[in-house]
């Protein structure tokens, strides 16, 4: 299993319109369809107006790299140029519980 979190520091004031153009994209939708996928959310943190986490779960490397490369996720390129003025990922394996 894969398991990928991310923090977007948004510009300042520009959360809202960010999660708006993730919804436009359909990124978390299409996302929850794609093979391999386990869960991927964004959580906003309550202590920081501009920032959103993102948490992924995936089945292995090759779905993750996979969703890398689909077309929701290549329009997101254009929504992190807008609103993102950076971004933390971290990328960790782990094992499934059976």
């Amino acid at each position: 299993m894969i398991i990928a979190n991310v923090l977007y520091k948004i510009k300042p004031g520009q959360r809202n319109a960010f999660l708006a153009a993730c919804r436009e994209i359909g990124l978390l939708e299409n996302t929850h369809k794609e093979k391999g996928n386990i869960a991927y959310d964004h959580y906003l943190p309550v202590h920081d107006e501009n920032a959103v986490f993102c948490a992924e779960l995936w089945e292995d490397a090759d779905a993750f790299t996979a969703h890398r490369s689909a077309p929701h996720v290549v329009k997101f390129q254009d929504v992190k140029k807008r609103y993102v003025a950076d971004a933390d990922l971290s990328v960790f394996e782990g094992a499934r519980k059976e």
